[in-house]
């Protein structure tokens, strides 16, 4: 009796699987361990996902600006500093302002290049803000 040999199919069947795992591991465990706002380009995915919420529009390549709400958050986390917010030194959760009690939601002097990527990953995003309804 002779065997087959396993098909590429069969092989990544199992492979595909781990390795979308290992994935959502590693952006689990990133997202958990990152300050806020240290994560690569994190202002500027924040800035664009209230944008989308806000407007539901998407703005042309090299418009959007960095509202006044994500910059004016700067202090809060003490970005830009160093050493960067530590654990002990946060805002206790129930005393964290919203970005609506930071500033106005106008556009300040920063460009925001998120116009750049496809929009899906902001409309769901926005879409689950909305959802929760969090400013």
């Amino acid at each position: 009796m002779t065997l087959d040999p396993p098909s590429a199919a069969a092989d990544a069947a199992g492979v595909v699987p781990a390795t979308v795992l290992c994935f959502l591991g590693a952006l689990l465990t990133a997202a958990t361990l990152y300050p806020t706002y240290r994560a690569p380009d994190e202002i500027a995915h924040v800035d664009q996902v209230h944008a989308v919420r806000a407007s539901w529009s998407w703005p042309g390549l090299g418009e959007r600006r960095l509202s006044r709400q994500v910059v004016d958050s700067f202090p809060l986390v003490r970005y830009r500093e160093d050493p960067p917010l530590a654990t002990e030194a946060a805002v206790e959760r129930s005393e964290r302002p919203t970005f609506d009690a930071i500033a106005s939601d106008e556009p300040s002097t920063l460009g925001n290049q998120m116009s750049q990527h496809p929009p899906l990953y902001y409309v769901l995003a926005a879409g689950w803000l909305a959802l929760l309804d969090v400013a």
